[in-house]
């Protein structure tokens, strides 16, 4: 009986388990920008992001991805402190999910002025390359 309850705790667990395929953990300065491509196939999309303020413990984030801007706040100690992002249209077909990407606020150093971010991207148990990872500096507003 003992090992049937060790099978199962130890089956349950790695079904529980997320399986990232590429995760990073990177600083940001203000206003300095991370370049990520992505590839299924031969459907390219460009990601872009940076952090434009830090105020009552929120980093305001822009996003571009794939033509699409969006802005939000994540903080770092709330429920806020991610942002799940959908790369590739699900497949109506597959069982799981849609290829996805998550974006954490994991720190911010006030004496230096930068933050700690990490970077999930999720598969969907597709064939998705990253192609592209890159700090962009010094482009300015219209950088994407």
């Amino acid at each position: 009986m003992r090992w049937f309850v060790v099978v199962l705790l130890l089956f349950a667990g790695v079904c529980v388990a997320d399986n990232w395929k590429y995760s990073r953990d990177f600083d940001l300065k203000k206003d300095e920008m991370y370049h990520l491509t992505f590839q299924e196939g031969s459907n390219i999309k460009d990601l872009y992001f940076r952090w434009t303020l830090h105020k009552n413990e929120g980093l305001v984030m822009h996003l571009n991805y794939d033509g699409f801007v969006h802005q939000f706040v994540l903080y770092e100690r709330y429920h806020r402190r991610g942002y799940r992002l959908q790369l590739f249209k699900p497949d109506p077909r597959a069982i799981t999910s849609a290829p996805y990407l998550w974006i954490l606020f994991e720190d911010y150093n006030y004496d230096t002025e930068i933050a700690s971010l990490r970077l999930l991207v999720h598969d969907g148990n597709r064939n998705i390359t990253l192609t592209l990872e890159e700090k962009v500096q010094d482009v300015g507003f219209r950088g994407y």
